[in-house]
């Protein structure tokens, strides 16, 4: 797939959110939720691993399909406890990019936990890049896990 058909699929995929319920194994009490991504191209359900891996290497379409998804992943959501998104440094980069997640996170800061994820991450400066989010995330006082 050229880099034309996958931007195609990925902007024009139909998006869903699977909550996946987070139990405190001591009560086995269902605490939170996690948001788990999922996209249906062509009546096949896509692994996302591997539309998160290609898009590490096309910024703009993963900072916008984030953007998207994190938007419906909220909305959605109907619970009154903790909701978990994942998050990969990646998309947080520009200077864009931060001010639109700082308006974004500190809106939901009470209902929300931000779990760092690396999907895709194949160099050795991805270390660096997660540090850089996690303390950003620190410096706006978020939550993060």
């Amino acid at each position: 797939m050229n880099t034309i058909e996958f931007k195609y699929l990925i902007q024009n995929a139909d998006y869903k959110t699977k909550y996946e319920p987070i139990v405190d194994i001591k009560t086995n009490e269902i605490y939170a939720y996690e948001a788990l991504s999922k996209f249906e191209i062509e009546q096949s359900i896509i692994n996302t691993e591997e539309i998160f891996r290609k898009l590490h290497h096309n910024n703009k379409l993963f900072f916008e399909l984030e953007k998207r998804n994190k938007q419906l992943q909220v909305k959605s959501y109907c619970e009154n406890k903790k909701l978990f998104l994942n998050f990969d440094a990646d998309i947080v980069n520009t200077d864009e990019q931060k001010k639109y997640w700082t308006s974004f996170l500190t809106s939901y800061k009470n209902d929300i936990v931000v779990e760092i994820t690396e999907n895709g991450s194949d160099d050795e400066k991805s270390v660096e890049i997660i540090h850089e989010f996690s303390s950003w995330l620190n410096e706006k006082e978020l939550h993060l896990l």
